[in-house]
């Protein structure tokens, strides 16, 4: 398509000597996603604790102390009714908030086409992958990480009226940094960044270390 950003010049143009704005901008970015990691971290175990060891005694004794029959009263009956709730919460929100198109096969489309991603959609991601979590479904926080970090470092980007080439050099530090920060991580998450993005071969790998 017209304006792709699919054959490097316009990163190797922000890249020609990575200048001190670009670098500043970058640890901008870095604060914010581990900042954005660190509230997100302490939900997700704050919720799993609520949900799970908490709320799933103190409802069981409630049952048993209240006469209710059996089987409402065993402790499985919360393992079943918990998940199953959280889920239709997850369903609700997707009905009445829409559903995110910040995934990951999105993700590659936006950077390849604008260089940036859409930040209007980082509640929505922020509500639907903890619903999700705390349920205990098979889905970690990867995806939504990346997504929701892409997306601030996209906005801070905005803010400071970068160039193209600069805001997807930035939106890729915003997408490591995500990683690098719940997961201790700061080179596994930036490679991790710049790997999944790629269509044809080994694209973007000048951002590495801004990453």
């Amino acid at each position: 398509a017209t304006g792709a950003v699919q054959d490097g010049s316009i990163l190797n143009a922000a890249l020609r000597g990575i200048n001190a704005k670009l670098a500043l901008y970058a640890i901008l970015i870095g604060l914010a996603s581990g900042l954005f990691c660190a509230v997100y971290d302490a939900l997700m175990k704050a919720g799993l604790h609520l949900v799970w060891p908490q709320l799933g005694e103190r409802t069981t004794a409630a049952l048993a102390a209240a006469g209710a029959p059996f089987p409402l009263d065993q402790p499985w009956v919360y393992l079943l009714a918990a998940p199953l709730a959280l889920s239709v919460a997850v369903g609700l929100a997707l009905k009445f908030l829409g559903e995110p198109t910040n995934n990951l096969p999105e993700l590659v489309l936006q950077i390849h086409r604008d260089g940036r991603l859409d930040a209007s959609e980082v509640p929505l991601q922020l509500v639907v992958s903890l619903l999700t979590i705390w349920s205990g479904a098979s889905f970690g926080p990867e995806a939504p990480l990346v997504c929701i970090g892409g997306a601030i470092a996209s906005k801070i980007a905005g803010f400071c009226d970068a160039t193209r080439g600069e805001t997807l050099v930035l939106t890729l530090c915003g997408m490591g940094s995500g990683l690098a920060a719940f997961f201790n991580q700061p080179i596994g998450g930036a490679l991790f960044a710049l790997e999944v993005i790629h269509q044809q071969g080994m694209e973007y790998y000048e951002a590495a270390t801004g990453t």
